[in-house]
């Protein structure tokens, strides 16, 4: 029998992993992106988070502040510039980079201290955004994706949609590119003692850039016999709200509220409602979508150009897409929220869709293949 094959991984996360792992209450495991599978199976796994804290290098803060404004990606090379980090960057065979900021950030590190022979995977959802429009920012940031490409052994896009993009886009680097749909946890987020007939209330999540709260709270206005909850740190406590709202402060990188305490949310509505700013490419609102199917709660959300994975969305997926327009979201929030056995229908058949295409297990797996790991 020849010698079992140890792998060195090290992944590459932003704040909020360690104080996940370090509680006692129980947690989801999609956002470790197959850490603890890999790191169970007995592998040489390590990890290092990105914080707010900075190198008091001139040269990695200018990169890090002005890259960020110019090509509109977060450039994080002077958090990693710690001593412990760079060992472990060192002794690495794998990298995994979290966010394709990071990704960039580790692509350029290795390049300006010269270390070699890494291979380097990147989670992936947005590096093709186009967020700048001048021209010769445009070539530039061009330049930087290629970069980064042709340095990584993968690019991993949880949305097929970008996949499909960056295909078109960079056909000569398809070999590099890796379409694999994020999953999740479907042992956190269960749908135990479903009863629709028990939920009450529409639930809105979300922290990111391209989530509509404009349309969110014209929604709520249009709504006022049904209570609205507001989970994120996207409005303003000042900001005047319709009666019918909740407004609860939320950022799970920061540990605001506890994932216990969000599937409680998910289980007690009768709806989920993502407004979608419309995007280039990225996509927004996949991750609450799926937790919210998971626990038996259906989504409502608008058409956007960013939608994940449009060829594979089907009407038992428990997602319902709408146009953006006001008049189209209350109709179908009513059709759906007050007809107690659609709901109870459209749930069921997303719960199942979920637990089929989209549970952690099959994530995990891929991951474990890229890295060259046979359990």
């Amino acid at each position: 029998m020849g010698r079992k094959l140890i792998i060195k991984i090290l992944y590459i996360f932003k704040e909020g992993r360690l104080d996940k792992l370090n509680q006692s209450d129980s947690f989801p495991k999609e956002f470790f992106y197959s850490y603890d599978y890999l790191k169970n199976i007995d592998e040489e796994v390590d990890l290092i988070e990105v914080t707010d804290k900075s190198t008091e290098s001139r040269l990695y803060n200018f990169i890090d502040t002005y890259f960020s404004k110019f090509f509109q990606i977060s450039f994080s090379t002077s958090k990693l510039l710690n001593i412990d980090y760079l060992q472990k960057i060192k002794e690495a065979e794998y990298i995994i980079a979290t966010n394709h900021g990071l990704g960039v950030s580790i692509n350029l590190l290795l390049f300006l201290k010269r270390v070699k022979n890494k291979k380097i995977l990147i989670i992936n959802s947005g590096l093709f955004e186009v967020k700048v429009q001048n021209y010769l920012r445009k070539k530039l940031k061009n330049f930087v994706i290629r970069f980064t490409i042709l340095n990584s052994e993968k690019i991993i896009f949880t949305s097929h949609n970008e996949y499909e993009y960056a295909l078109k886009k960079l056909p000569r680097l398809r070999k590099k590119l890796f379409s694999l749909p994020f999953c999740i946890d479907t042992d956190f987020w269960n749908s135990e003692n479903l009863d629709t007939s028990k939920k009450e209330g529409i639930l809105f999540v979300g922290n990111n850039e391209f989530r509509d709260i404009n349309k969110l709270i014209e929604i709520s206005k249009s709504l006022q016999d049904i209570k609205f909850t507001f989970v994120t740190s996207l409005i303003n406590k000042s900001t005047a709200l319709p009666h019918n709202v909740e407004l609860i402060d939320g950022d799970w990188n920061k540990s605001i509220i506890g994932d216990l305490d969000l599937k409680k949310f998910y289980k007690a509505k009768k709806l989920t409602i993502l407004p979608i700013k419309d995007t280039e490419i990225t996509a927004s609102g996949q991750s609450v979508a799926m937790q919210s199917i998971a626990v038996g709660t259906p989504v409502i959300i608008n058409y956007n150009n960013g939608f994940w994975d449009k060829k594979n969305l089907s009407v038992n997926s428990g997602l319902i897409l709408v146009d953006n327009s006001i008049e189209e979201w209350t109709s179908e929030i009513m059709n759906i929220y007050y007809d107690e056995q659609k709901l109870n229908n459209i749930a069921v058949q997303g719960i199942e869709n979920i637990k089929k295409n989209y549970n952690q297990h099959k994530f995990n797996i891929e991951i474990a293949k890229l890295c060259g790991v046979v359990k």
